[in-house]
This record gives structure tokens, sequence and C-alpha cells, in this order.
């Protein structure tokens, strides 16, 4: 314990990137040997650095609402370790903060989760946060171009584009969990943090949103790949089975047995009078694309009550 006090002393006294931190050094690190828990984020925020408090902020609440931790719990350092990539806030470019200082993890990272022996997960928080910025980047460019148009007709192919490209950042950045040297995704905190996102912004007051997840745990391309189709899928439901404020459900299905799952949307709208474009369209080559990245297959069309898309992993032996 005398040795992972004194390497807490050392790294709180740290100024490596003195001259680039506007606000000068303070770097933020909470770690117990007992801890079982290791949350990693990006960098602290200016509350953070002036509070010296780890995730002491509107983010930090969302996290422990996630991890449905009281502050408590989250703020005994024998239970929980955080130890961000960067350990000072390192300031602001145009496009909001800035990335964390590239000395600190190789500095610090290896002493001191060398002093955790009780580690047994880690949570990646915000590490898919550059990912996020680049989409977030992309789409800004899109809504620059869509104002240099005039011609009104043009601006709803952009702004489809502009929904897409912010759908791969939200995927992106709800993508979290890595699990000792395994970083599986849990599925079901994972689909309903992306759902419950769906529902506060993108549904219409007219239609609601029913979910039934199972537990399972995936790789982190398979993640972003369900991620992904499901705000296709539901944004298709949204644009085209509930036409002139029609009342309805959109249910969504993760069921899981063994090795297979199966991922479906399935809603009560108008059914086949929906279904214009069985093949050609982008939001049917993207459903395939995302299925095909998480090396399941795509199936969609109407059924009796409404319209059926589903992405389907099948028992590789049986299917050799």
């Amino acid at each position: 314990m005398t040795q992972l006090i004194d390497l807490l002393e050392e790294v709180r006294a740290c100024r490596l990137c003195e001259p680039h931190l506007p606000l000068g050094p303070r770097p933020v690190v909470q770690a117990g040997e007992g801890a079982r828990l290791l949350i990693v984020g990006q960098a602290p925020g200016t509350r953070v650095h002036e509070t010296g408090i780890p995730w002491n902020d509107p983010s930090g609440e969302r996290l422990r609402d996630w991890l449905q931790i009281g502050p408590e719990t989250f703020y005994d350092a024998d239970q929980v370790a955080i130890v961000p990539m960067g350990l000072c806030y390192p300031g602001r470019g145009k496009g909001g903060d800035l990335p964390p200082r590239p000395e600190c993890a190789p500095q610090w990272h290896g002493p001191l989760l060398a002093e955790l022996p009780n580690r047994r997960l880690t949570l990646l928080a915000e590490l898919e946060h550059r990912t996020k910025n680049n989409f977030a980047l992309v789409a800004s460019m899109l809504e620059l171009q869509k104002r240099r148009i005039p011609q009104r007709e043009l601006h709803a192919p952009l702004d489809d584009a502009v929904g897409r490209v912010r759908t791969f950042a939200d995927a992106y950045s709800a993508l979290a969990l890595e699990q000792s040297d395994n970083p599986d995704v849990a599925m079901k905190p994972y689909l309903e943090y992306l759902l419950d996102r769906i529902e506060g912004s993108s549904l219409p007051p007219s239609v609601r949103l029913f979910r039934e997840i199972d537990q399972a745990t995936l790789t982190p391309e398979e993640a972003v790949a369900i991620g992904l189709y499901l705000n296709e899928a539901v944004a298709n439901a949204c644009k085209y089975a509930f036409p002139d404020d029609r009342t309805g459900t959109i249910a969504v299905f993760f069921h899981v047995r063994g090795d297979t799952w199966r991922f479906t949307i399935e809603d009560d709208g108008v059914g086949a009078d929906a279904f214009t474009d069985p093949g050609g369209g982008l939001g049917s080559q993207l459903l395939a694309a995302f299925a095909a990245q998480a090396q399941a297959t795509h199936h969609a069309g109407p059924v009796l009550n409404g319209f059926r898309t589903e992405m389907r992993k099948e028992d590789q032996s049986e299917l050799a």
C-alpha cells in the first residue's frame, strides 16, 4: 500500500506537460489496491480540473447512473480506480476540448496499473470520443454545404446524410466496455442506452418503443454494426410505417441462443404499403452492409401486421 501511496504522490506532482496546459497541471487520479473496477476516460474537463474530483460533472452523473452505483461507491478508491488517458485538463480547440496529452499515458499508466492487482473489469469511458468527433465534423461540413446550395429540393438528401453520420457518432460513443484482455461489449446496457436516446430524440409523439433484450456479450465490431443497424431500421420505420401521424409501436428484440442471436425491429405500421424499394435503396444497402460487418445476414419484408427488419447470426458449424 505504501508503494501505491508514494506513486500517487509522484503522479499528482507531475509537471511533464506543464508548458502545454493553459490552466496549469492538476493531475486527477483515483486508485486503491483493492479496486476491482478501473475506469479509463479521456481527460478531465474544466469542472473536474477546478475541483480535483474525477467525473464531477454531468457526464459523471450519467456514468454513475449507467453503472447503477452511487457516489459513495464510485469515489471509494478501494472499489473503483479512475485513471484517465490524460490526467490533466488539456485545454480547448476550435471543436471543443483537446484530446489528452500524448505524454501522459506512457509515463503513468504502466506503473499505476501494476499497483491494481485486484482489477477485474475495465470500463473504457468515452474512448470512442475521437471517432465520434470525426463523424460530428463530417456532419457539420455537410450542414455547411447544404446552406450553400440554393436549390431546396437538394437539401433533403443532405439532411438524410447528416442524420446517418450523426447516427454513426452515437453508435461509437455508446461503445464502452472492455473486460480484461477480451474487449467484449455487454449488449443489454449498450442497446438500452441507444434505445433511450432514440426514444428521447427521434420518435414521433404518436409512436412508442418496446424493447426485449437478452443479456449477452459480443465483439466491439458486432456491437457497432448492431447499433448502426438499429438506428437505420428505426429511422426507416419512423419515416415510412406511420404516415399522417398514425399511431403505432416499434418493437426491438435481441434474442440469444447459444452462439446464435437474432436482432429484430418490427413495427405495426402500414406494412406492405411502405415497402416500395426492396433491394436498391440506400437504407436497404446500409442494413445489408451492417449485417455483413457483424458476420450476420439481413432479412426484411412485410409481415401480417406491419414490417420486420432482422439481422441473424447463425451457428457457423451448422451451416458448414
